[in-house]
């Protein structure tokens, strides 16, 4: 069955088709960034700005009325997710740009040789086994670690992380049988994006206990080798220490943790765009959307601002304070 485009492109609060939200909204917001065309998000950004304005108008017919309501809300999320998505595009260009500049000419000899009316053209397949079935799921999930593994840009790993959602659902589902249109359901009311949030999370407070691994090590080590009052400089102590877990890291190849962390605009950007409501989502908006500031225009900062309070949007508020 073809997923619907509509859920693809989505930017409304639902998502009622058999998905369950793990393709709602990010292919579409991946095809804006890969099209060509210089307009490709003009009609994105003025659907935010529609959307904003009405929010103020609806506000302004009352003194009484909050300026940080459900539409504020959401078209603020609008105009951060459209500048998002330029910064993206802007990198993915660049990035194809200096690939072009890169890569030799193309061969003109055709691959395979086919010449003619049928060339090209592809015959029905006859229906799929089971076994066939898994040898192409198997095919696909290869070629998508694949992918994230070489990608160039967050664009690249924004898609190849959106797949890895279906795919991981299609693997649960082989082990568990087909999930019941309840369960379905309950996914698509944020589980996905909040699987993101987590992992974005947990990556971060890792990232900060390794990096903070030689302080740890340095204070404890200082506290040990000086109770005996031959006193070490404090700095000697973290110098060497530093040294040490420089030397070890790098000798064991220890980076996994600096591997992880790099996915993390990726996986914030996937989790801003595949998610139904970030506003009715705190988590989205506080551990993905917050962190993506440096992508942002003062509009978005602006109007985020407005619409939410500062213990969702911390860097933003200090940023604009």
């Amino acid at each position: 069955m073809t997923h619907p485009p509509n859920c693809e492109r989505a930017g409304g609060d639902t998502c009622e088709c058999r998905c369950a939200n793990t393709l709602h909204g990010w292919p579409g917001a991946v095809s804006l960034i890969r099209d060509p065309a210089p307009d490709a998000l003009d009609d994105f950004r003025e659907r935010a700005d529609r959307r904003w304005e009405a929010a103020e108008r609806k506000a302004s017919g009352s003194e009484n009325r909050s300026r940080s309501t459900i539409g504020h809300k959401r078209a603020a999320v609008d105009t951060a997710r459209e500048h998002v998505l330029r910064a993206l595009r802007a990198e993915h260009r660049a990035a194809e740009s200096r690939a072009e500049q890169q890569s030799p000419p193309p061969d003109s000899t055709p691959d395979d040789g086919a010449t003619g009316p049928g060339a090209g053209r592809e015959e029905s397949p006859p229906p799929p086994t089971s076994d066939e079935e898994a040898d192409t799921a198997a095919r696909e999930r290869a070629d998508t670690d694949r992918r994230l593994a070489t990608a160039r840009t967050d664009v690249d790993r924004v898609e190849a992380v959106g797949e890895l959602l279906g795919q991981v659902l299609d693997q649960v589902e082989r082990g568990f049988g087909p999930l019941g249109t309840g369960t379905r359901a309950a996914m698509a009311e944020h589980f996905w994006c909040e699987l993101l949030v987590q992992l974005v999370v947990v990556i971060e407070e890792s990232k900060r206990a390794w990096d903070a691994i030689p302080q740890v090590v340095g204070k404890q080590l200082d506290e040990v080798v000086n109770a005996s009052r031959r006193t070490i400089p404090a700095e000697v102590v973290s110098a060497c220490t530093k040294q040490l877990w420089t030397r070890l890291t790098e000798a064991l190849g220890l980076t996994a943790i600096d591997q992880a962390a790099a996915l993390l605009p990726a996986l914030r950007t996937l989790a801003v765009v595949l998610c139904k409501s970030p506003p009715r989502h705190p988590a989205v908006v506080r551990h993905c959307l917050d962190p993506l500031q440096e992508l942002l225009l003062d509009e978005a900062k602006e109007r985020l601002k407005q619409a939410f309070g500062a213990s969702l949007l911390p860097e933003i508020h200090a940023r604009l304070e």
